[in-house]
């Protein structure tokens, strides 16, 4: 990545080098910085700038504005430098730079900001941007440069002198270079897109990100006799794009047995037959539709694509390259697949020499057949072999024997010839070394090394997490050529600093280097807590039964795997039922699941996904999502039926389909045609004057033939019509007629077998402008409804009428609708006959009974009624009412008594009518003359049980008779009571005291009262009331004894005329006569 302006010097670089700007761009030397410029990344890019050597500040500073750091940023962070020698200017930004990880100073509280800047440094500071770890991205400088992009093979990065321009084109091969420990991987210049430090289209000028284009397949080719070649014009994903399912041939779905290899550009899959084709076959190839996914943040899926292919083959199969792992496997790649069976396997050390000696000679250990087909005679592309003992370091030569009948042959019959390929098995025997370490709270850690890794790498035990050791094996990342170790569920990562020890002697490079002999090496990286809940990014449908579920990242997996988390209705909004938990795509934790579901083969699913969380240590909850997508239609669609239209004679036919047709198809009369009743009946072409209509959704044809033949006529003549041949038509996913037609009977008029029948989760009941009405679908329209074929809680509805093929069934009789509110959602519709019929005079099925999908009926208010006491009113509604939140009801009405506001104290709840339908509203306080209730349309909380299958509570909505207490009056029945009664000094004067007050003109006559004295008779003398009605003074001849008793008539009633009650509630109770009240003198 060097440049011949590396080597300039200039005297004195600026501070405006970096302060102000300039649009001018350097010539060709400096294309990469004018580019930088046009990104907004650099500035200053005039020819004396550019030439001009950097400062230790001045190279730091540019790193920092190039990820989008501000004046801002770096004015926050000055604070907390630990540097003592940097002031002014940079300050602040040497500060930021060592709180981001991308400086370490020259030393604990030195910087150096004015010494001249050396390429290691720039290019170390380069890496720690990246994140790489701060102490490989210096020891490890150039080694981590060359395999991150930075700069060229042999770079030892040891100029003391850096211009602009050296910075420059480290900074433009960074922007494609991979962050380091983020998940899934992302390049700078994406990351840069995303936080808005510069934009994709300036990205795609710059030539650091390609334009968009739409994910499809761009080429499909016959290799040979049993190879396949799918070009896709983005990359796609490794999993979906490996499946077999995915494509046919020939009109047969792949399997397993074949192999499928998608290549390092991620656009290439290569498709070894099991079974090869002969010399200039012909075949259709298929890509199914929308089963590969985009390797995208949204999961673009690619179209379908069917294309007929040649099968050839005249070339001979030849050695295409030897590649070289570590020190002790060699992988040999032929031209095209050949046959490499279990014999060949078995004996490989005989048919492969290195420089002349049979591998038998050189620790030769075993072979393996790479993307080998299944069965005999097995083909393969690759084959690896592996020694026990290094080949020597330097230059070899291996030597693949000639092919014969049973060996290294390809499909066609051409042999391999003897060839001689040279490759080179590089010397390294210094130890490698951990570049970085990333860790999340949530379990994941990344160990990334300067170089491939052995297997011994994956060990668990070989590593720690804050002293403890590990018990999840490890896996390489995908795509890192072994140079990054991926744990999960890792539970020891804390939030902040953490350690990672690799135990000393443990963990060996491809070379057989070992990491660390003489001691553990102990790496710091911090985890952040993970507060960020996870999102839904995708939600897709691999085939017509698989949909795929892609998470923002890795989640719980009891909570992705739970069924009740997840909800799938079809476009009527009817719920489609999931039987089989969701499958984790990889091992978990993973951000991938698959639902199984039954055949999705329609569009404007939704699926509602909840309750998922993520695998933080202190876990987020998703928020609910539901997504919108569309099934994958690759069933090839039948013909369910033939059937005359109308009484005989007929010269109608209706031929049924058990999907939405293609209507260019499906209204072609070339497709169709008709076997007569002759003596030798003969298929026939339609006679002309036949027409052809599209039925109902494009899932029927109506066939019309000429007033001179007759549908399933009895006369053995070649008029009448007794067989429909139906061929060539499709679906309107493309999809073929099963077994490409279809030869039906011509069933009698209304004697139909696919009948009408009730969808799913589509029975509503509504209620408004006096009438409840309920409706529901058929999966046929109906064109004659016997409304009562149908009941609804028992009830037979009033009037009904069809709207395509929802039926809507309307009830005005009050009982009806009284019967039906109080069901609530228990309320049932039943098929009680089957009369009504389809266009075609099919009856409807006789279906079990249906509980009602969505209750839309809110309860209501019937009546308010005085309680078993005057402590309590009761409320009854049309319907149960929840009874698990009676604490929020005590404020939702008002009762009002005697001109006061009586206080609620608590709700009850109780059956009148049916469950649960009665709250009884216990006062703090009896009333003692009229109740109005009134309902606080402001507080209200009473909701019904809200336990249909859609699970909608409906709120109380009060009515006006509600609110404004007329519903509510109630009359004073209460009978009026004695709440004291008290003696003068001597006893012959008594008072008593009642609650209410009491009629004057009863109360004062002495007849209306007796005393029963327990000793001497004692009379009384007179009775007086007070003006407000309620003290009544009753004078006795002598003094009252303890066991007299005082009894007021029936007669002293209140306004209400209530008589008094034979019982009271304070003190000794007397023995009254019923309907008055006693008192006993103590």
């Amino acid at each position: 990545m060097r440049t011949l302006l590396k080597k300039l010097t200039a005297s004195v670089l600026a501070l405006a080098i970096i302060l102000s700007s300039s649009t001018f761009a350097f010539a060709a030397e400096a294309t990469n910085a004018s580019k930088l410029n046009d990104l907004g990344l650099l500035l200053n890019v005039t020819d004396a700038e550019l030439s001009a050597e950097l400062t230790r500040e001045i190279g730091l500073t540019m790193i920092l504005k190039s990820l989008g750091y501000t004046q801002a940023d770096a004015d926050a962070a000055v604070a907390t430098s630990p540097f003592t020698d940097v002031k002014g200017w940079s300050a602040g930004w040497a500060a930021l730079a060592f709180s981001k990880g991308i400086t370490v100073g020259t030393s604990a509280t030195t910087f150096a900001p004015t010494a001249k800047l050396t390429e290691k440094e720039f290019v170390a500071f380069q890496l720690r941007a990246l994140g790489y770890d701060t102490t490989q991205a210096w020891d490890n400088a150039a080694t981590l440069a060359v395999s991150a992009g930075l700069v060229s093979a042999g770079d030892l990065l040891d100029a003391t002198t850096y211009t602009k321009t050296n910075a420059a084109e480290v900074m433009f091969a960074a922007l494609t270079a991979t962050i380091q420990g983020v998940t899934p991987a992302v390049k700078m210049i994406d990351q840069l897109i995303t936080k808005g430090v510069t934009t994709e289209a300036k990205a795609i000028a710059a030539g650091v990100k390609s334009a968009y284009v739409p994910l499809a397949v761009s080429s499909i080719t016959a290799l040979n006799l049993n190879q396949i070649v799918v070009t896709f014009t983005q990359p796609v994903d490794e999993t979906s794009a490996e499946t077999a399912a995915n494509y046919s041939l020939g009109g047969v779905d792949l399997t397993t047995d074949n192999k499928f290899e998608l290549q390092a550009d991620m656009k290439t899959l290569v498709i070894n037959l099991d079974v090869a084709k002969t010399q200039y076959a012909k075949a259709i190839f298929k890509v199914k539709a929308n089963v590969v996914f985009g390797d995208n943040a949204s999961v673009e899926t690619v179209p379908t694509l069917s294309q007929e292919m040649t099968f050839s083959d005249v070339a001979v199969p030849t050695v295409k390259s030897v590649t070289v792992t570590g020190n002790k496997k060699l992988t040999v790649e032929f031209t095209e697949t050949v046959k490499i069976p279990a014999a060949f396997i078995a004996a490989a050390g005989t048919k492969f020499k290195i420089d002349g000696q049979y591998l038998t000679n050189m620790a030769f250990t075993s072979a393996t057949a790479i993307n080998a087909t299944a069965n005999a005679p097995v083909y393969a592309n690759k084959i690896e072999l592996n020694f026990n003992t290094a080949i020597a370091a330097g230059a070899h030569n291996l030597t693949v024997l000639e092919g014969n009948t049973t060996d290294l042959i390809d499909a066609a019959g051409f042999k391999l010839s003897e060839q001689v390929i040279g490759f080179t098995v590089v010397s390294v025997t210094n130890a490698p070394s951990v570049v970085s370490v990333a860790g999340e709270t949530n379990g994941t850690i990344y160990v990334t090394y300067d170089r491939s890794m052995d297997t011994s790498a994956l060990t668990e035990t070989s590593y720690k997490m804050n002293g403890t050791v590990l018990t999840v094996v490890g896996t390489f990342k995908t795509g890192t050529n072994d140079t990054v170790v991926k744990f999960t569920g890792v539970p020891s990562i804390s939030t902040g600093a953490n350690v990672l020890t690799i135990v000393k002697d443990t963990v060996k490079d491809s070379y057989g280097n070992k990491l660390n002999s003489s001691e553990d090496s102990r790496i710091s990286f911090n985890a952040s807590n993970d507060t960020i809940k996870p999102t839904v990014t995708s939600v897709s449908a691999l085939t017509n039964t698989k949909v795929r579920v892609k998470f923002s990242e890795a989640v719980a997996n009891a909570y992705a795997v739970n069924l009740a988390n997840y909800k799938l209705k079809d476009s009527t909004g009817a719920t489609v039922s999931l039987s089989i938990a969701p499958a984790a795509v990889g091992s978990t934790p993973t951000d991938t699941y698959d639902l199984t579901t039954p055949a999705l083969t329609g569009s404007n699913y939704t699926l509602e996904i909840k309750n998922i969380v993520d695998t933080a240590a202190t876990p987020n909850a998703m928020d609910t999502h539901t997504a919108t997508f569309n099934g994958k239609d690759d069933v090839a669609p039948t013909v369910t039926e033939a059937l005359q239209i109308g009484a005989s004679p007929s010269q109608k036919v209706a031929v049924l389909f058990s999907e939405a047709m293609d209507t260019a198809t499906l209204t072609n009369s070339a497709n169709y045609y008709y076997i007569d009743n002759a003596g030798t009946p003969v298929t026939r072409a339609l006679p002309g004057g036949t027409t052809i209509v599209a039925g109902p959704d494009n899932k029927s044809v109506e066939i019309t033939f000429p007033s001179s033949y007759q549908v399933n006529g009895a006369a053995a003549t070649e008029y009448s019509v007794i067989k429909i041949v139906t061929g060539n038509v499709k679906d309107i996913a493309g999809n073929m007629l099963s077994n490409i037609s279809s030869t039906n009977v011509i069933a009698a008029a209304g004697a139909g077998t696919v009948k009408p029948d009730y969808v799913t989760d589509t029975f509503k009941l509504t209620s408004a402008s006096g009438k409840v009405t309920a409706e529901f679908e058929l999966d046929q329209n109906i064109t004659a409804l016997a409304i009562a074929d149908f009941q609804v809680a028992g009830q037979t509805p009033d009037s009904g009428y069809i709207s395509g093929k929802k039926i809507v069934l309307e009830f005005t009789n009050a009982a009806k609708m009284t019967a039906i509110k109080a069901a609530g959602t228990g309320a049932q519709l039943t098929s009680v006959a089957q009369t009504s019929t389809n266009i075609y005079g099919t009856i409807i099925t006789a279906f079990a009974a249906k509980n009602v999908y969505e209750d839309m009926i809110a309860p209501s208010l019937l009546t308010i009624t005085a309680g078993a006491d005057a402590s309590k009113v009761n409320l009854k509604f049309s319907e149960a009412v929840d009874a698990t939140i009676l604490g929020l009801y005590t404020d939702d009405f008002t009762v009002e008594s005697g001109g006061q506001v009586i206080t609620v104290s608590s709700v009850t709840i109780t059956t009148t009518t049916v469950a649960n339908d009665t709250l009884v509203l216990n006062l703090a306080t009896p009333v003692v003359t009229s109740v109005s209730v009134k309902a606080d349309a402001n507080k209200i909380s009473v909701k019904d049980l809200g336990n249909d299958i859609a699970e909608t509570a409906n709120m109380y909505s009060p009515a006006t008779s509600d609110k404004d207490g007329t519903k509510g009056a109630l009359a004073d029945t209460y009978a009026p009571q004695i709440v004291t009664m008290t003696e003068n000094g001597t006893a012959t004067v008594l008072t008593v005291t009642f609650n209410e007050a009491v009629n004057a003109a009863a109360a004062v006559v002495n007849g209306n009262w007796t005393f029963t004295p327990a000793g001497p008779a004692n009379p009384i003398v007179s009775v007086t009331l007070s003006a407000d009605g309620k003290v009544a003074t009753v004078t006795l001849t002598g003094a009252a004894l303890a066991g007299d008793a005082l009894l007021v008539g029936a007669a002293v009633v209140d306004s209400a005329a209530n008589a008094p009650d034979a019982d009271f509630d304070n003190g000794t109770r007397g023995a009254g006569a019923a309907g008055a009240g006693a008192y006993t003198i103590d």
